[in-house]
C-alpha cells in the first residue's frame, strides 16, 4: 500500500494528539481490578458500595481523589480490619508523560488519572480473644489519626496494643484514679507503668483536582497527646498488668520528647486499710526519688533499671 503525503499528515496530528494526553488516562483508563485477600480466607469485604467474599477481584476507580478509599474486613471470631488503598506511581508512564514540557502530566493531574495504580490488598485478621470487644474505627477517625501520621487501618504495634486494651478495659479505667502526686488514703505500691505517645509535627503538600481545574497546597500536621489522655493510657496499660487489684496509678510524671512525642511513668496502687501492715509508702518513694536521680543525670540507664527491679522485688 502506498501513502501519500496527506495520510502521513494526517498520522503525524494523530500522534501528536495522543502525546498530548495524559498516559494515565490514555494507557489505563480510570478504572482497574484489585485483587483483594484475607488470612484466614472467607471474610466479607465492603468499599461501602459492594460487599464481597475472600479471596476476590474488585473494579475500582483510578481517579485519585482527597479522601482515601477504605476497604473494610470482617469474620466471626476475628478482629475486623480495614484497609487504605495505597498507590504505586509507574515510573516509565511518569517519564513519558513529562514529554514534552510535562504538559501530558499536567493532564493527567486535572482528570486525576495519575500513571500508576493501587496494590493489591492482602489483610492478616487476628483471633479476638474472651473478653475483648472488636475494633471498628470510622472513616472519621481513620481520616482524623492520618493527619497525626497514624493509619488506624495498619496501625504501629504500640498503639494496635492501646487500641486493643481499650476495647478489653476501656469500662474499668473510668474507675481508677490518676493523681499526680500521693494519694490521700494508705496504699500498697504494685508496680512502676510506662508508656510513651506519639505526637506529629510535619509538612505535607496535597493536591485537588475536580473536573479538570486543579491546585496544589501545603499544610502543616501539629499533634501532641494532652496529659489527660495519656492519664488514660497509663490506668488501660496498669489494667493489663495488674487486674482487679489496680485503684489508681499516682506520682504519674511527663516527658516532652522530640517531634511532639511524650512519655509518662506512675506507680499502680491498690489501696489498703490503714492499719494493714504495708511498705507501700516507703517504695512508691524510693521509686520516684530513683526516677529523679535518672533524670537529672545521677544515674545511667543501666543502674536505674536495677535498682528499680531491685525496689519492685521487695514489695
Amino acid at each position: 500500500m502506498r501513502y501519500t503525503g496527506r495520510e502521513g499528515l494526517l498520522g503525524i496530528v494523530a500522534l501528536s494528539i495522543v502525546m498530548q494526553a495524559g498516559c494515565g488516562l490514555v494507557f489505563q483508563g480510570y478504572h482497574q481490578t484489585l485483587k483483594v485477600t484475607s488470612a484466614p480466607e472467607g471474610a466479607t469485604v465492603t468499599d461501602g458500595s459492594k460487599t464481597l467474599t475472600t479471596p476476590t477481584e474488585m473494579t475500582v476507580s483510578r481517579r485519585k481523589s482527597s479522601t482515601p478509599s477504605i476497604l473494610r474486613f470482617k469474620k466471626d471470631g476475628l478482629y475486623s480490619a480495614c484497609r487504605l488503598l495505597e498507590w504505586q506511581s509507574d515510573p516509565l508512564l511518569v517519564t513519558l508523560d513529562s514529554i514534552p514540557a510535562a504538559i501530558p502530566l499536567l493532564l493527567d493531574l486535572a482528570f486525576r488519572t495519575f500513571p500508576g495504580r493501587y496494590k493489591d490488598v492482602a489483610v492478616p485478621m487476628d483471633q479476638l480473644p474472651p473478653g475483648y470487644a472488636d475494633i471498628v474505627p470510622s472513616n472519621e477517625q481513620v481520616m482524623d489519626a492520618l493527619n497525626r501520621g497514624i493509619n488506624l487501618c495498619d496501625p504501629p504495634a504500640e498503639v494496635l496494643a492501646l487500641m486493643r486494651l481499650r476495647s478489653r478495659f476501656g469500662d474499668k479505667a473510668s474507675k481508677v484514679l490518676a493523681l499526680a502526686g500521693e494519694p490521700s488514703k494508705s496504699y500498697a505500691a504494685l508496680g512502676q507503668v510506662d508508656v510513651r505517645t506519639r505526637g506529629a509535627n510535619w509538612w505535607a503538600w496535597n493536591f485537588f483536582a475536580l473536573s479538570g481545574f486543579s491546585n496544589f497546597s501545603f499544610r502543616h500536621y501539629q499533634f501532641k497527646e494532652s496529659h489527660a489522655e495519656i492519664n488514660e493510657m497509663l490506668k488501660l496499660k496498669a489494667l493489663e498488668l495488674f487486674g482487679e487489684r489496680l485503684d489508681a496509678v499516682v506520682n504519674i510524671q511527663y516527658e516532652d520528647l522530640p517531634g511532639n512525642d511524650v512519655s509518662a511513668t506512675g506507680v499502680a496502687v491498690r489501696f489498703v486499710d490503714a492499719a494493714e501492715p504495708t511498705r507501700a509508702h516507703s517504695s512508691s518513694s524510693r521509686l520516684v526519688e530513683l526516677r529523679h536521680l535518672f533524670d537529672d543525670g545521677v544515674i545511667n540507664h543501666d543502674e536505674y533499671e536495677k535498682k528499680r527491679k531491685a525496689i519492685l522485688s521487695g514489695l
